[in-house]
């Protein structure tokens, strides 16, 4: 799993990898990102997907510039696109969903 903090970054990220899962976060604070997060990061290990992490609080722009009302919210894309929300999911879910 990789951290971004560069609005570019995860763009090219996005662009240029097959599948993408984001996951827009806030772990200093937001307590249902912290208990998420293992599940992320299990799910990371599994799945032949990018997996990446935007911490919203070191960047600011990632709630506006991928609509992002709240946190956490994870984000499918592949090919460039975004495919849908994976909000609120279990790992086994998760990864039943991106690899559908």
């Amino acid at each position: 799993m990789l951290w971004v903090d560069d609005v570019t970054e995860l763009q090219d990220l996005i662009d240029s990898a097959h599948e993408v899962v984001v996951d827009f976060t806030a772990p200093s604070w937001c307590r249902p990102c912290q208990q998420f997060a293992p599940h992320f990061d299990k799910a990371a290990e599994k799945s032949d997907a990018t997996f990446v992490a935007v911490d919203v609080d070191k960047a600011p722009w990632a709630m506006a510039d991928y609509g992002v009302r709240g946190v956490p919210t994870v984000m499918l894309y592949q090919n460039g696109e975004y495919v849908k929300n994976l909000q609120e999911r279990s790992v086994i879910k998760l990864l039943a969903e991106i690899n559908s």
